[in-house]
């Protein structure tokens, strides 16, 4: 139980980072992890400790240690939700499944974070949702299509109505 919660923890705490790093750079077009993260103020990079996920946000108490401005609450946001999903996830679900979950999650938070900021869904995010999405579909496909052709009716209305 031990191992799980610490697997968990440095989990969670690796994939925050992964994504603060995609919701500052993927907007701007930039590589990814070559480009550090900076303060949208004064563009200082930010401070090492800062990019630890919770500490930064303490530390820091969400402001830019060069200028002092506040810095985008994505990254508050960001290492409030992820950590409990990812360790209730490591802890809870078997392996695949929490890999699936986390993999979602985290294409998801991304979208929405990104889009509430700068109002773009990037398509490489959207592609990895519709990846995980395909993976869990794979595992089974009879479920699948049980799903399917519960589905198919539904869309058929709704196809009749938007031709209407």
């Amino acid at each position: 139980m031990i191992l799980k919660v610490t697997l968990g923890i440095v989990i969670g705490l690796l994939v925050t980072r992964v994504l603060q790093q995609i919701i500052y750079a993927l907007p701007l077009n930039k590589a990814i992890f070559k480009t550090p993260l900076h303060c949208a103020s004064c563009k200082s990079p930010l401070a090492a400790s800062m990019k630890l996920p919770f500490l930064g946000s303490i530390l820091s108490l969400g402001r830019c240690l060069e200028c002092k401005q506040r810095l985008s609450s994505n990254y508050l946001i960001l290492d409030i939700l992820t950590l409990p999903l990812v360790l209730a996830a490591v802890m809870i679900l078997e392996p695949v499944a929490a890999v699936e979950l986390i993999l979602a999650y985290s294409a998801l938070a991304t979208i929405a974070l990104i889009d509430m900021e700068h109002w773009i869904i990037p398509n490489k995010l959207v592609v990895i949702v519709l990846a995980v999405a395909l993976l869990r579909l794979s595992r089974n496909w009879d479920l699948c299509w049980f799903q399917l052709s519960g589905a198919l009716p539904m869309l058929l209305i709704l196809g009749v109505i938007i031709l209407i």
